[in-house]
């Protein structure tokens, strides 16, 4: 048999297959294999990459000035803000403006208040026929000559709702030889352009702020009122919640009055009263009649007794829910055999209710303000009750 030759096994019998290396599931950082607990977050970097966000320490932040609150007219202009001016059709904002912007102009005492110099810029979209005869007549009643340069007006809108708009004026602001002091925009709804008030003024809002913070200049803005409440402005929420300053102008007979409803780091300023007179300008028109515009006389503030005390719409919800709260405060009272008059309620529990109709914390602050500016309300430390 050793004689008889073998046959050879094939080559690949002898090739082992190969071998498969069993490779270890990832887990997640912070566990063992067979762990229960929760994965741990992930140890921080050893170098934070940069970001835009440059936070600071309190105890840095307290070493450095806060920074001045400047004004153009204080305590009613200030600097760097964005200010809405709102109120009915020929209520008079329109000229309370026109005659801010020529006392900043020309350095003159607004209402025996000292203003600051400075250029400004006036865009009367809506009506530039008459706000131009509105700055020619302040000239020409104060005896000062309007062949200056410090005033700029311009006659068709800009549309502080569109970003490309809004980046125009920031780059002409910014390239001009004399930073402005402030810009007027008259008005509000001829800025818009084919956006809506109520669905898109928050980008309206974002314009304004932006101009605002990236040129360091004073906005005003004029607006009309709502249609059914005239004690708040015109729109969405958005635009009272953003203003930094906000005044309402009411005109009864020939009086205008002028009041703060919002200084934002500030006290709210007392509130102003004009007399709306006719004054002449140096024109005249095709029938030869000299053309006249209007201009303010100050005058005292009207009486509280001669203040409208109906209240709007949304004054009157507002005012039903504290009546239903009282008159519960009442039953619960007489119930324990305690004198019911003179029912009170916690402030805080009426407008808890409020919210539920008017959700906008904006116009539900100006309706309860309002409310106890008018008498109707009386605040009591934490309580309110009814008033006359």
């Amino acid at each position: 048999d050793s004689l008889i030759p073998k046959a050879e096994a094939p080559k690949s019998a002898n090739i082992e297959p190969p071998r498969r290396e069993w490779i270890e599931p990832e887990l997640p950082h912070g566990r063992e294999p067979g762990s229960d607990d929760e994965p741990t977050a992930p140890p921080a970097p050893e170098s934070t990459p940069p970001s835009r966000f440059k936070f600071k320490p309190l105890s840095e932040i307290i070493k450095q000035h806060p920074g001045a609150r400047t004004y153009w007219i204080r305590p009613y202009i200030p600097a760097a803000s964005v200010i809405l001016i709102y109120g009915d059709p020929a209520c008079g904002k329109t000229t309370i403006a026109a005659e801010i912007d020529c006392c900043i102009a020309t350095a003159t005492d607004w209402r025996g208040m000292p203003a600051k110099q400075g250029k400004v810029l006036y865009v009367a979209a809506e009506d530039y026929y008459g706000a131009r005869l509105r700055v020619e007549a302040w000239f020409n009643k104060n005896g000062l000559s309007a062949d200056i340069d410090s005033i700029e007006m311009l006659d068709v809108p800009i549309v502080l709702a569109d970003e490309t708009d809004v980046d125009d004026l920031i780059a002409y602001v910014n390239s001009m030889s004399v930073k402005p002091a402030a810009i007027t925009i008259d008005t509000l709804a001829l800025s818009m352009g084919k956006y809506s008030e109520n669905n898109d003024m928050q980008l309206f809002c974002n314009g304004a702020t932006k101009i605002k913070r990236q040129t360091g200049i004073t906005v005003i803005v004029i607006h009309h009122c709502g249609h059914g409440d005239k004690g708040r402005s015109r729109g969405g929420s958005q635009l009272p919640a953003n203003a930094d300053v906000i005044y309402q102008v009411e005109r009864k007979e020939d009086i205008c009055t002028m009041t703060c409803q919002k200084m934002k780091n500030g006290v709210e300023p007392p509130k102003l009263s004009w007399r709306m007179e006719t004054q002449k300008t140096i024109w005249i028109d095709e029938d030869r009649q000299i053309i006249t515009s209007v201009v303010l006389t100050p005058t005292e503030n009207p009486e509280p007794e001669d203040r409208p005390k109906k209240p709007s719409r949304q004054q009157d919800v507002a005012l039903n829910i504290l009546r239903d709260l009282v008159r519960t405060q009442e039953a619960n009272l007489s119930a324990c055999g305690i004198e019911p008059s003179g029912a009170r309620v916690l402030m805080s529990d009426w407008q808890a209710a409020v919210v539920k109709v008017i959700p906008a914390k904006a116009t539900r602050n100006q309706v309860r303000e309002a409310l106890i500016d008018k008498g109707l309300v009386i605040e009591d430390g934490l309580f309110v009750m009814l008033g006359s």
